[in-house]
């Protein structure tokens, strides 16, 4: 989520930082269980697919997911992290999963996949055109691509605040829009079944364990951050107390809210 970018000194790339954070990673992805969970509740029900890959799979939250849900696939799991691969197997022992580490634009594999999932990961992966293209050799005629991946839009409330208290300093980048997604999946080849853009709320205790969240889950310290600079410590003092005053809950704590489109894509059968 590059709205966040600039909070935390940088890594070179998406795979180093998201290895970085692997340990930490699963406790305080909060947003990623809640979406995976929709996402596993969105999935076809009617049959078991025989083999399905996890794209992104991070510390594998989705994929133990369907490994419970369908016990007797085989289930291929994708990450370009090495570490998260690493705690992902550590997280399921039990041989149940065959985890590789690659890049989602570039890998290869001697078999089709019924079903390919992905959750919270794809926005990290562009362009996007370029992920659907491999995920379109990798699936069977009339095999499904089912996704859950943040949109524009995400973490409005940090974007505005952090822009306002260092224009100079504004992020570079953007999510992508569900026109981006929908054109990049048209031009590989795929057709939407379904899509649903869902804004999600999550209630943290305060906008400084929010922000150590993010930075736990490797988001914090992309390619904008080399562009624009980080917040000095003046500046994230003012913007968690400003956070704290404005986005407070009755209830006690700060809420951030995720764009998120869940979608379904399917291979068309052959003709």
């Amino acid at each position: 989520m590059s709205v966040v970018h600039q909070h935390f000194r940088k890594s070179p790339d998406p795979a180093s930082r998201f290895s970085s954070a692997a340990r930490n990673y699963s406790s305080s992805a909060d947003i990623q269980w809640i979406t995976a969970r929709k996402l596993v509740a969105r999935l076809p029900g009617k049959s078991s697919p025989a083999d399905i890959l996890d794209l992104g799979c991070g510390t594998g939250i989705l994929t133990r997911m369907m490994a419970h849900r369908y016990p007797t696939a085989r289930i291929t799991a994708i990450d370009s992290a090495p570490k998260m691969i690493t705690h992902a197997k550590r997280e399921a022992p039990d041989g149940s999963v065959h985890w590789i580490t690659a890049d989602a634009r570039s890998f290869r594999l001697p078999f089709a996949f019924d079903l390919i999932v992905s959750n919270a990961a794809l926005h990290w992966i562009l362009p996007l055109n370029t992920v659907f293209e491999r995920c379109k050799e990798h699936l069977s005629h009339g095999g499904k691509i089912c996704l859950a991946l943040m949109l524009d839009g995400t973490l409005d409330e940090l974007r505005g605040l952090r822009e306002r208290i260092a224009p100079h300093k504004a992020p570079k980048t953007r999510l992508p829009s569900p026109p981006d997604v929908l054109v990049a999946a048209h031009s590989a080849g795929l057709a939407l079944h379904e899509f649903e853009v869902e804004t999600v709320s999550v209630v943290y205790p305060d906008c400084r364990t929010f922000l150590q969240c993010l930075h736990r889950q490797g988001v914090t310290g992309g390619s904008a951050a080399s562009r624009s600079g980080g917040l000095n410590r003046g500046e994230l003092v003012q913007l968690a107390s400003e956070y704290d005053r404005k986005y407070a809950v009755p209830s006690g704590g700060v809420i951030a809210t995720y764009r998120v489109m869940f979608a379904e894509f399917i291979n068309p059968p052959a003709t």
